[in-house]
């Protein structure tokens, strides 16, 4: 691998090629054909690399050779982009694509990859139980061992290391022992991560168009994926941009700063709409799908103005009004079929605050009004809201909706409340839920650490680690009162059969529509919510709507009849 990315390094084109009137056509070809022979050579260390990566037992190895690769990431990037430059070649636009595809949330990717394969391969109930058992064995050590470096009892901190280390190896032992004695097991946990360009461009429909960001450092390249055409577009990073991209993401949660000078928050929108929001794709796409990467993370695109203006929140000329947006860490995840779930139906609506509250964390009042009325639901209220009934439930769910407060680290391990304890993401992350839709209506929830080509570690991520196949999470703390109005208008227009993304845009359009006073329309009341993976509508009802008494009805009449025709005309 070493050798393949020094060779490619050294072969690489750091910018464009384009021949001039003192070019020779035979310098041109001679500069191309380097630039090419550098792709094949990181295609090669890549390719090892992958095959690593899957040796590696735990995550934070794979996070790391993400990171040290990053660097060779980045010049196999522009040595694409400096290929397709010099001849529009669609070939170079395609396997700069891929390239992308292949290094993106790989470490997301091999759980939900080694899921399926658990669910799929036929693996006897004892060897399933004893996986389930070392996996959540793991979680409850990780737990433990960043609870005690944070408290900094180096003493405890040593002995955890030793025992986690060994729960380590006899999962990872457990796993060799599964893809040596299921062949099939292992065909799905080694099988190529990346979907093929092809399958995303069949996957995605006419008017949408998929805009996957890399950061490469000094410019945010973009790869526009539209009606099976790619087109790459570059956004030079200079001081001007990245100060006004990080007072713009600051402000966001800032409800104060958006108050005080709202023309100055509309500045930065438009400047940054006008930089990252490409406009031919715009003009022809009616949803975006965006892959971000770096400082884009927590940037909620929505928010952009594709217009200037002075004035008031409420008629702004966001992007929201012109273009349903979400969210994905790959395109690949975004084609993946989700795995068989017939136990899991309906929706369950958790709300351990809705009147009081414990150590020192502030009651949510309005949590019990995320869910309209009308909608059917199992209700976790309250003492009942425990961690324990939540793990057993949850999995039995389609929908999801947490109302909670919950943190994204610092001082503490990062986790979600409940009315008993802190569930932590390490916990979340040894779990197997199948809900299509996961609801995370607490603080913070889409923020966290960034790692390198995996996107932002946050709680959302860990309940899509667990299975869910699409998040609502925040990116700061939240109003829970225009929370309650949000997710309410979310449900009711999922109900009426709209699909995640369009159900949430369209709560936002009747939030900024509504009675309330202007200054309670700033983006920092609406904007924290972005919908992340798949999209598609969400049956909520799970059957206990009226459809199902029309079953049940039919059922009875049936049964009824078979019973009365048995007794009187034998």
């Amino acid at each position: 691998m070493e050798a393949a990315l020094a060779k490619a390094t050294l072969l690489s084109l750091g910018n464009p090629v384009i021949p001039t009137a003192t070019t020779s056509s035979s310098s041109f070809k001679d500069i191309a054909q380097k630039g090419i022979s550098a792709a094949h050579c990181f295609d090669l260390a890549f390719a090892v690399a992958a095959r690593l990566r899957r040796t590696y037992g735990n995550d934070a190895d794979k996070l790391a050779l993400a990171a040290n690769l990053r660097p060779a990431l980045n010049a196999a990037v522009l040595n694409l982009r400096a290929l397709y430059a010099a001849d529009h070649s669609p070939a170079h636009a395609y396997h700069l694509f891929e390239l992308l595809e292949q290094t993106r949330a790989t470490a997301l990717s091999d759980a939900l990859r080694q899921q399926r394969a658990l669910a799929l391969t036929g693996i006897p109930d004892t060897l399933l139980d004893r996986e389930e058992s070392l996996r959540r064995e793991a979680a409850i050590l990780e737990n433990d061992l960043k609870k005690k470096e944070l408290e900094r009892d180096s003493a405890e901190v040593d002995r955890l290391q030793v025992v986690s280390f060994r729960a380590s190896m006899a999962y990872s032992e457990l796993l060799t022992k599964l893809q040596n004695e299921y062949p099939q097991f292992r065909q799905y946990t080694q099988a190529d991560q990346a979907a093929e360009f092809k399958t995303i461009a069949e996957a995605l429909p006419d008017t949408t168009a998929l805009l996957s960001w890399h950061d490469a450092g000094d410019r945010y390249l973009c790869v526009i994926l539209q009606r099976g055409n790619l087109s790459p577009y570059e956004v030079p990073r200079d001081t001007t941009l990245d100060n006004s991209l990080a007072r713009f993401i600051a402000v966001l949660s800032d409800k104060t700063a958006q108050e005080r000078d709202a023309n100055a928050f509309f500045r930065d929108a438009y400047f940054l709409g006008q930089k990252l929001l490409p406009q031919e794709a715009l003009s022809s796409a009616k949803s975006l799908i965006i892959i971000p990467d770096g400082g884009l993370c927590r940037l909620p695109f929505e928010v952009l103005l594709t217009q200037a203006h002075t004035g008031g929140f409420g008629n702004a000329p966001y992007l929201l009004r012109s273009h349903t947006v979400q969210y994905a860490w790959s395109a690949t995840l975004l084609t993946q079929p989700a795995l068989a779930t017939p136990t899991a139906s309906g929706m369950l609506h958790l709300a351990p605050f809705a009147t009081s509250a414990r150590d020192g964390l502030a009651p949510l009042p309005n949590s019990l009004r995320d869910k309209p009325a009308h909608l059917s639901a199992d209700v976790l209220q309250g003492a009942a809201a425990t961690t324990d009934v939540f793990l057993k439930k949850a999995p039995f769910y389609t929908a999801l909706h947490l109302s909670t407060h919950a943190s994204a680290g610092g001082r503490a391990v990062p986790g979600i409340e409940f009315a008993d304890r802190t569930l932590t993401v390490p916990e979340i992350y040894a779990q197997r839920f199948h809900a299509s839709l996961v609801s995370l209506s607490a603080c913070e929830t889409a923020a966290g650490s960034f790692a390198q080509s995996e996107g932002v570690l946050s709680l959302a991520r860990a309940f899509a680690y667990a299975g869910a196949q699409s998040l609502v999470a925040s990116h700061w703390s939240v109003n829970d009162r225009s929370t309650a109005d949000l997710f309410a208008a979310f449900y009711d227009n999922l109900s009426k059969g709209m699909t995640k993304a369009e159900a949430l845009r369209q709560a936002k359009l009747q939030y900024l529509s509504s009675s309330e006073m202007d200054v309670r329309k700033a983006p920092f009341h609406w904007a924290a919510f972005t919908l992340t993976g798949m999209d598609g509508p969400v049956d909520l009802d799970g059957g206990r709507g009226w459809g199902w008494w029309i079953v049940l009805a039919a059922g009875l009449v049936g049964g009824v009849f078979f019973w009365w025709k048995r007794k009187y005309h034998k």
